[in-house]
């Protein structure tokens, strides 16, 4: 079983709670307004048929006021259901890596930039595997400029095998800044419940599903012996820690918990 640092699908599931959690505040904040409104109305001193008029504005207002929280609650449940969604798929295809032997390093959730994390990292033998995980059902093929195509549309994140691309040439570069040498990082998409009618790589990014993933990467050419494996999970690791230090400051800045340690 493979040393593991991390955990599958926690970025997802954290966005989901705070996606509810906001519109649960905007809902709460609506109702409160409402309530203090007509409050007032009710304790305000004014003949009869202006507060008849004032409280007709009341309830066109708080219809308004309705039709505004459905609108924000209907976005953030779709949102949710979405990032849960991907949680669901890293929290597979998480347990799909475990079926790797214990000469490899897993890393789940690394953050590397603000608004988006890595899936899931593996660091081996055969190499260095960075894996993007789609949750997708359905058929994928490819386009003839070479685009990935589920059910026949591009997806709705665009080109997802350029994106794939673009954190793995990021990971290489911030590893590269650690270990001070050349190093290779492999992109991976995993669609672990979709059918796929495309080749095994497409413009060099693997694409696996989840009959093949861990057999892939176990199978895959032997490139580290255990000394540079370990050089470089420990690099990953000092990576993955780094990050995950910096989001905490960050929390702790947004929370007002970072300032003075004396108090008067």
């Amino acid at each position: 079983m493979p040393k593991t640092f991390g955990e599958p699908g926690k970025y997802p599931d954290t966005k989901a709670r705070k996606i509810t959690l906001s519109a649960f505040a905007v809902s709460l904040g609506a109702m409160n307004l409402m309530s203090i409104a007509f409050g007032y109305l009710s304790a305000a001193k004014a003949p009869p048929l202006g507060k008849g008029l004032a409280f007709l504005v009341w309830v066109a207002a708080s219809w308004g006021v309705i039709k505004f929280m459905d609108r924000v609650t209907t976005k953030a449940t779709d949102e949710r259901r979405n990032y849960l969604k991907g949680a669901d798929g890293e929290h597979l295809v998480g347990y799909l890596l475990e079926d790797l032997p214990a000469s490899y390093h897993l890393f789940h959730g690394l953050q590397l930039e603000a608004g988006s994390d890595i899936d899931h990292v593996a660091v081996g033998p055969g190499g260095i595997f960075l894996l993007s995980t789609k949750n997708w059902r359905g058929l994928l093929t490819v386009s003839t400029d070479g685009k990935l195509l589920h059910n026949g549309k591009l997806p709705d994140g665009g080109d997802v095998l350029q994106k794939t691309r673009r954190a793995a040439m990021m990971l290489r570069e911030r590893l590269m800044a650690l270990v001070g040498e050349d190093v290779y990082v492999q992109g991976v998409l995993v669609v672990p419940l979709a059918w796929t009618d495309v080749p095994s790589l497409v413009r060099n990014i693997a694409i696996l599903r989840q009959d093949n993933l861990a057999s892939w990467i176990e199978g895959a050419p032997r490139r580290l012996d255990s000394g540079k494996v370990t050089h470089l999970a420990t690099a990953m690791h000092a990576l993955a820690t780094t990050a995950l230090s910096m989001r905490e400051n960050k929390a702790k800045v947004v929370g007002g918990q970072v300032g003075s340690t004396s108090r008067p």
